[in-house]
């Protein structure tokens, strides 16, 4: 039971506490390269590709933001993918004459809909955003700037969190600032693990037919890094919108994805092979892989600790005791009094977190499918 506890305890840190430091001392091991983005003139084309399923409320916004870019007009497209909405989206973008409208008929999903869309691209690199994304002006013109390096196949930007008072926002947003900072590392040192379907940016000539339930952002980054292409993090591009407000709403979220993303992995295995991808295995692992299986770790962890506990060791008691204070703490959300505190709040989400991760492992084991998505606006 002690070896239990050490290697659940391990796993379960290792991708917060221990991998952010190898990350840093590999990048500063590692010389960072000098880059001068402002200086480029001979920009690649660009299409804006927007995802929407019934955003009727948010759309218009976006494409006025879309158009108020500084890239050069003749060189940028916009296009709208409609996975067969039935709200008035399209009637709305139909407003926008310089906006190309692509609507499935059936609803089959962003990525069997991005199959039926790229092929018509011609543009030669691919901007993908969401519908509540609001891009600042210079934002495609830094991330399409790398593309100037030809060993460059994908860029990230950052996804900022509109500051929200509510405890999942808040909590979502400090989950995310600790994701860009380690995007930042990732690229220092390798790629940048899996893109960020808000805003990021492909080489239309890296673009592989997807499977229904991939996630996009995630096998075609990795598609592109199995075929010796880096994926590059670029701070200065950036969006903003809204965390989804509501735990139940982000536990949904995870589900989907994290039970998606593993199908994603297994499709694309030769990134986890270091012989390939180098150190781009490591980073996959233990940035992605290591985080789905913690509830694992989690309940591994607990064994071992409630066992040694029993046995009347007063070290493991302690850890018991603590557990408990944490679990109580959290689950103090649910009285609206202690909702505003924060050492209720980011205890519950850890506990959400967790179980949604659970979730998706056990559906992923029972072969459920997430090919679709609801879009949470609340």
């Amino acid at each position: 039971m002690v070896i239990l506890f050490f290697f659940s305890s391990t796993c379960l840190l290792y991708p917060h506490v221990v991998y952010p430091v190898t990350l840093r001392l590999m990048a500063w091991l590692r010389p960072s390269r000098a880059l001068f983005l402002d200086q480029i003139q001979d920009l690649p084309s660009v299409a804006l590709v927007i995802t929407a399923y019934n955003e009727a409320e948010c759309i218009g916004s976006r494409l006025a933001n879309a158009f108020q870019t500084d890239y050069p007009p003749e060189r940028f497209s916009v296009v709208v993918l409609s996975d067969a909405s039935t709200d008035e989206t399209d009637a709305i973008v139909g407003n926008w004459p310089q906006v190309a409208l692509f609507r499935a008929p059936t609803r089959v999903g962003k990525s069997a809909a991005l199959n039926a869309l790229l092929p018509n691209i011609a543009s030669e690199i691919i901007v993908f955003s969401d519908a509540n994304s609001m891009y600042r002006p210079d934002a495609i013109r830094k991330l399409a700037s790398h593309f100037h390096d030809e060993s460059v196949g994908y860029v990230v930007g950052v996804q900022k969190y509109v500051s929200g008072h509510l405890p999942a926002e808040a909590s979502e947003s400090l989950y995310w600032d600790r994701e860009l900072s380690l995007k930042q590392l990732e690229a220092s040192v390798s790629s940048v693990v899996g893109g960020d379907g808000a805003i990021y940016a492909l080489r239309r000539s890296l673009f592989v037919p997807l499977h229904p339930n991939d996630v996009s952002d995630l096998r075609l980054p990795l598609e592109a890094v199995k075929r010796g292409y880096r994926g590059v993090f670029e701070p200065q591009a950036q969006c903003v919108e809204r965390a989804t407000s509501t735990f139940a709403g982000q536990y949904q979220r995870k589900v989907r994805i994290i039970h998606r993303s593993i199908r994603t992995l297994l499709r694309v295995p030769a990134t986890l092979n270091p012989f390939r991808v180098g150190i781009f295995s490591y980073q996959l692992f233990a940035h992605k892989v290591l985080r789905w299986f913690s509830p694992i770790f989690l309940i591994g962890l607990i064994v071992s600790i409630i066992t040694l506990a029993a046995r009347g060791i007063p070290f493991f008691q302690g850890f018991a005791l603590l557990g408990i204070i944490f679990l109580l703490v959290g689950l103090l959300y649910h009285v609206p009094t202690f909702r505003r505190f924060k050492i209720v709040y980011l205890p519950y989400y850890l506990i959400v977190m967790n179980t949604a991760a659970l979730v998706a492992l056990w559906s992923f084991a029972f072969g459920k499918d997430f090919a679709t998505w609801v879009p949470d606006r609340s």
